[in-house]
């Protein structure tokens, strides 16, 4: 599969994609006056991927391509709607899950590329899957890592049971968040979170720690003295999250599995990664995914839930060099 791109399809920067390694950048113009940042990296006639990032609100970086063969695959990195390095950073405005799923499809549009691959780890791989449902004939496979499936058990594990998980990080968010009660902890975080304050960046940089003390508890908490741009982008990145949280990420168990089962009547395959001790998307999501796709290829290995987990990156490597 390789990428056709029309001249008149890029932007004067980006007129075509040379038959070579490459690493190239730039803004797409979207609805509601927004722009999104792509990166496109590796080989620009190699076989098309796009790149679907967690969170919701985190963004593309360079490990992200990391377990690729940059001769083999061109990367094509996204940072959604309001994230990273598109504009403006943190913009809630027409940001819903349907809205980033055309966001991807505007820009496999934007450079002519007929089918890709995509690639997606927990966040990333609900999107992926709902991209696939609702535009199958432009998805050629999924690979997907730490399947997450938006389901409030999910988001219980992430901001309640975590509570007596990790109770001093938990203990800091709550305060800082000013909750009234425990299960009002995501309600009070959004609230929070939309004034650009310092009491803001301080919610930010707590849900930060609680993040970081479940998924890395090896790694200490980040300094509290921080630039304002980062901590305008921890707020903002928090932000979206916690919208997206608040509204079970727009869409429903129901829906998602619609959407599974419409790719896989699409003849969608691929593979999924997920780790036994992932302490926030369970194993037993793989078992949702052969359900209403027993056409995917699943294989549960020795890790937790991040893509650089040495269990985790091998088999990715892996299912790669099968593609």
């Amino acid at each position: 599969m390789t990428v056709c791109v029309k001249n008149n399809s890029l932007s004067k920067h980006h007129r075509e994609i040379p038959d070579q390694r490459i690493s190239q950048q730039f803004l797409l113009r979207i609805t509601g006056g927004q722009q999104l940042f792509v990166r496109l990296l590796g080989q620009g006639r190699g076989q098309p991927v796009v790149i679907v990032h967690g969170g919701p609100g985190s963004s593309c970086h360079d490990s992200l391509a990391a377990p690729f063969d940059l001769n083999r695959f061109l990367l094509v990195m996204i940072d959604q709607r309001g994230c990273g390095r598109s504009r403006p950073l943190g913009c809630l405005r027409q940001n819903t899950t349907s809205w980033l799923i055309d966001d991807m499809e505007s820009v496999r549009r934007h450079l002519q590329i007929q089918r890709w691959h995509v690639y997606g780890g927990s966040w990333g791989a609900t999107l992926a899957l709902a991209y696939a449902g609702t535009y199958p004939e432009v998805v050629q496979s999924l690979i997907l890592r730490s399947l997450f499936l938006a389901t409030q058990h999910e988001i219980h594990n992430l901001l309640y049971r975590t509570r007596y998980r990790r109770p001093r990080a938990w203990q800091k968010l709550y305060h800082a968040a000013d909750a009234s009660a425990a299960t009002q902890l995501l309600n009070a975080i959004n609230q929070q979170f939309k004034q650009p304050t310092l009491k803001a960046v301080r919610t930010a940089q707590a849900y930060s720690d609680l993040e970081r003390a479940l998924l890395m508890p090896w790694k200490p908490p980040r300094h509290q003295n921080i630039s304002a741009a980062n901590a305008r982008a921890l707020r903002a990145k928090y932000h979206i999250q916690s919208h997206y949280l608040l509204n079970r990420c727009f869409m429903s168990a129901s829906h998602l599995a619609e959407q599974a089962k419409r790719a896989h009547e699409h003849g969608i395959g691929g593979v999924a990664i997920h780790g036994k001790h992932d302490p926030l998307c369970p194993p037993t999501n793989l078992q949702w995914l052969q359900r209403h796709m027993p056409n995917m290829q699943t294989r549960l290995v020795d890790a937790q839930h991040l893509a650089h987990e040495p269990a985790i990156y091998q088999a990715l490597k892996e299912a790669l060099l099968k593609l």
